[in-house]
């Protein structure tokens, strides 16, 4: 409708539609089983903007972000949202499958809380065909974790809407279809935790929408009818008809037009009518608190870490949301939050509420951290001798102080919980190993064997010995070649970069020259060691494949 002219823009059985609030060129159109449809032309041509993965209820519900108007959510089998301009539709939750139907239940109402997206709240269809009952979920982080808030209301009956307060995000309304008496509109102040029935007065006719008018201190619901509309307040015990003037028609949908304080209701069949409402006491606004106290980075493995907001003058309550997979351990409505943390970082906000409003979010980064990976390969001479002093050396990401020890006999002479030491060795052939540590946790160790030669006595005759080995490096077969002055009997091992032998052989060497060929092709690519093993010394080469 353009001034008092109204335009045809969208055919089939027409559905719920939406006018941009800012830029009036950009509409929303819909039919049945949630075929979705965008114009940015005003209505001259439409683009199909369906999601494609699911099929929709026969009125799918869909909601452009009342936060950023940038953003649409729609309710199909799951709840997805789309960004414009540009980007695809994306899943927001991942609800169970119905055994015999292939997909989640279809959704028949969808709301997101006034000044936070965050806050979401989905109906499903009772779906008589695959014995489905309806349910209600509710989300106070985005979708990152739903919770089913069906118990204490009726999941054999169609529930037709629901409506977000935007005094209290805690606070949902749900109305349902059917000829049940006395079970018509629920309402819950604390996210589902608990029911209350406010079908009160209401006659035995289908309820088919709920809208609380916002911006006031006061609490005041407008439902429609299958015989007009009624609304309920803080001042009321019960339903009051709202009705005057209306055609005794069924009202299938109400908005609220808080511009010009008046409500709008859709009829089956005699048009859209208004009428006045009272504008209430308006609300006043509440300021955020100024900042979040605690740990921003805390181990993935702590819990009871407590958060506290500054309190803030005039709130009665504060409402908190945190990354997905951090447990709450405490009440989440006070100035003081207490959490279990997880592996997954995000933002930690609070809201200060007061009986009409929320402030803007307040909200520190959680960083949560891990212990430290195993540290890499240690770096340092493979072949000592006693009295030598060798310098290792290791990394790992995250550490802040490293753990070494090295065989008996052989000391550590600085660097002690660093990355690098050095090493005074003695006598004795074995393994060092190094551990990473932090706040949070300490690593497995990361070793590696060092073989030392042992210095002969001043009066005992020199042996000479001598290893080389080609090609380095290696494809297929590698030649070692021993230069040694008697002949003797030896052991020839091949390790890994682990230390761990992977070929071990005992042969005997001629004197002055031996050749040994060793078959790699065995072997993937990488570090290996070669040991000659004379049993008073080990000579150790790297060779590379």
């Amino acid at each position: 409708k353009s001034q008092s002219t109204w335009q045809h823009v969208s055919g089939g059985d027409g559905m719920e539609c939406i006018v941009h609030p800012t830029d009036t060129t950009i509409l929303y159109a819909s039919s049945q089983y949630g075929n979705l449809s965008r114009s940015s032309n005003g209505g001259s041509s439409f683009n199909s903007i369906s999601y494609s993965s699911e099929q929709g209820e026969w009125t799918t519900p869909y909601l452009l972000d009342p936060n950023s108007m940038k953003t649409l959510f729609a309710g199909y089998g799951n709840v997805v949202k789309r960004s414009f301009p540009g980007g695809g539709w994306s899943p927001i939750s991942n609800f169970p499958i119905v055994p015999g139907y292939g997909y989640p239940n279809l959704s028949s109402a969808l709301a997101i809380a006034p000044g936070n997206s965050n806050v979401i709240c989905v109906a499903k269809r009772i779906y008589h065909q695959y014995n489905e009952p309806s349910r209600l979920y509710y989300t106070m982080n985005g979708g990152g974790l739903w919770t089913d808030v069906t118990a204490g209301l009726p999941d054999s009956l169609y529930p037709t809407y629901v409506a977000i307060d935007d005094k209290n995000y805690q606070t949902v309304w749900v109305t349902y279809s059917g000829f049940v008496d006395s079970v018509k509109v629920f309402k819950t102040t604390d996210g589902g935790n608990s029911w209350q029935n406010m079908s009160l007065n209401l006659p035995n006719v289908p309820v088919n929408s709920v809208v609380i008018q916002p911006n006031s201190m006061e609490s005041i619901a407008y439902v429609a009818t299958d015989l007009g509309v009624y609304y309920i307040s803080d001042t009321t015990s019960s339903w009051q008809l709202y009705s005057t003037d209306l055609p005794n028609v069924i009202v299938s949908e109400l908005e609220i037009d808080t511009a010009n304080n008046e409500l709008y209701a859709a009829t089956f069949g005699r048009g859209i009518w208004k009428v006045s409402i009272s504008t209430g006491t308006p609300c006043t606004s509440i300021q955020a608190p100024s900042n979040i106290a605690g740990i921003t980075t805390p181990c993935t493995t702590d819990t009871g870490l407590i958060y506290s907001a500054d309190t803030v003058a005039g709130a009665l309550s504060y409402s908190w949301t945190y990354p997905n997979g951090w447990m709450v351990t405490s009440s989440d409505t006070g100035s003081n939050i207490t959490l279990n943390a997880s592996t997954i970082a995000g933002n930690l906000c609070v809201t200060a509420n007061n009986a009409c409003t929320s402030s803007t979010p307040t909200c520190i980064v959680l960083n949560p951290s891990s212990g430290p990976p195993i540290p890499t390969n240690i770096a340092g001479p493979l072949t000592v001798c006693e009295n030598d002093i060798s310098i290792y050396s290791t990394s790992s990401t995250g550490a802040s102080s490293y753990l070494w020890t090295v065989p008996v006999g052989a000391s550590i002479i600085s660097g002690q919980g660093t990355a690098s030491i050095s090493v005074n060795w003695g006598a004795t052939q074995g393994d060092i190993c190094v551990n990473a540590l932090n706040n949070c946790d300490t690593s497995e160790s990361e070793c590696l064997t060092i073989g030392t030669c042992v210095s002969l006595p001043d009066d005992a005759q020199k042996i000479w010995r001598k290893m080389e080995l080609s090609p380095s490096p290696v494809k297929d077969h590698l030649m070692v070649h021993l230069i040694c002055e008697i002949q003797a009997s030896i052991t020839l091992r091949i390790k890994n970069n682990l230390g761990q032998i992977i070929y071990s052989e005992m042969v005997s060497t001629k004197s002055q020259s031996s050749k040994y060929l060793l078959d790699f092709t065995q072997f993937s690519p990488g570090i290996y060691f070669v040991e000659v093993d004379f049993g008073a010394e080990i000579l150790i080469q790297k060779i590379v494949k």
